[in-house]
């Protein structure tokens, strides 16, 4: 009966707003035993079962009313977001393309597939799709900070200015666009403007954070700026709790939680990662140019995952053959690279990069190892709790000063 089945229907749709994923389920299952070809149940289920978990099963479905309907842009953007939840940001990008196939000038999908490109990592492909983006007539705000974002994790500080003040253009108070713009004006020695942005997008962050908004700077802006160490702390606080735990469910379940007593069968050697976006001719490395060479081979093993570009200099091509295993994380998700993590057993996880340009801090506060350590590349706390020790000195971090750290500090004899 057609009523009956739009009943279940409704029904399904009322258990899915409530949370009842495995009842939706079984409404939409029992829908489509009576009608097999009707394309809304084979989407509703598929969103029930997105909603539990069992995102394959999801795409199957999807791809399945895909079959009958190779055209239909709603379900094209439905397998894209699919996608994107199973961390797969390559094929979701690919499915951007199929749309814009069919619809050239369709701003959703460049302002997807731009969005997707940027949370992979993949720079330069993202400036491409914002260029393809401008040229069909895209006029974002959206577009132009993530260009511009784009710019600067490429060290192209003028290009990305450039981006943020289109942004401003567009929309004046965007505070995106302004909070970048502050980030940037000291690196293009744009003084004039430098105090009125920082000034302006600090009052603005210290107002989100008193009305728990989402709107914050970057911790490493933060660290430019003339403010205590307190309020450094409290935006950093801040940015992990708005930004990054929302966009990184695995922040939120630790695979060791943080004081979690780990007790592991005894091993001849320790494994000790190393995770880095700077494993390249960069200052970082640098001074950690024998890190992996200085490790008794006898006692531990080494693992390098780098997650910036590879630039084929000596610094890098130097880690790679003294390190005992060279991982080049740059286009791979964080949940491949967690696996990764948990699979090559690493005890102590060391992030080089904390919140810089390329930095992966979400895989060390994911804590797929008993024990991290954040060390070098940042000087500042991490933020949130989620890292266990910080290696500091007595002059970036003077006794009495531990309370401005979200770590344990350690302290070298000299300097970090």
């Amino acid at each position: 009966d057609k009523h009956c089945v739009r009943a279940m229907q409704l029904a399904g749709l009322a258990k899915l707003r409530m949370k009842k994923f495995n009842e939706a389920s079984d409404l939409f299952k029992t829908a489509l035993d009576i009608e097999p070809d009707n394309p809304s149940h084979k989407l509703n289920l598929a969103g029930a079962q997105k909603e539990s978990g069992n995102l394959e099963v999801a795409l199957e479905l999807v791809e399945d009313v895909l079959n009958s309907y190779p055209d239909s842009i709603d379900v094209l953007f439905l397998k894209s977001s699919f996608l994107r939840a199973a961390d797969r940001p390559i094929g979701s990008a690919r499915v951007s393309n199929r749309i814009l196939k069919l619809d050239p000038k369709n701003e959703r999908a460049h302002l997807e597939k731009i969005s997707t490109l940027f949370s992979a990592s993949i720079y330069d492909a993202t400036l491409t799709a914002c260029d393809q983006a401008v040229e069909s007539g895209v006029r974002s705000a959206q577009l132009w900070n993530i260009q511009g974002t784009a710019y600067m994790h490429l060290g192209k500080h003028f290009e990305a200015l450039e981006s943020f003040e289109a942004a401003l253009s567009l929309d004046p108070s965007n505070k995106t666009a302004i909070a970048n713009a502050a980030g940037l004006v000291a690196h293009t020695c744009d003084w004039k403007r430098k105090k009125h942005l920082e000034s302006l997008a600090l009052n603005l962050t210290l107002d989100a954070i008193e009305a728990n908004d989402t709107f914050t700077l970057t911790p490493f802006t933060a660290l430019t700026l003339e403010i205590s160490s307190q309020t450094q702390k409290a935006i950093t606080d801040h940015y992990v709790s708005k930004i990054l735990e929302p966009a990184n469910p695995a922040i939120l379940a630790p695979v060791y939680p943080p004081g979690s007593f780990v007790k592991r069968i005894p091993k001849d050697r320790l494994t000790i990662g190393y995770l880095s976006p700077d494993v390249k001719n960069h200052p970082v490395f640098h001074l950690a140019n024998n890190l992996f060479f200085h490790h008794n081979p006898e006692e531990f093993r080494t693992v390098c995952y780098s997650s910036g570009l590879d630039d084929g200099s000596e610094y890098r091509k130097h880690a790679i053959e003294t390190c005992d295993v060279f991982e080049d994380i740059q286009l791979r998700p964080s949940s491949e690279v967690i696996e990764n993590i948990l699979a090559q057993e690493v005890d102590i996880l060391v992030d080089m990069g904390g919140h810089t340009g390329m930095g992966r801090i979400d895989i060390a506060m994911a804590r797929p190892a008993p024990v991290t350590i954040h060390f070098l590349g940042y000087p500042g706390t991490i933020g949130g709790g989620y890292v266990d020790y910080f290696v500091t000195d007595h002059y970036l971090s003077p006794p009495g000063s531990e309370n401005q750290f979200s770590e344990k500090l350690i302290y070298m004899p000299d300097t970090y």
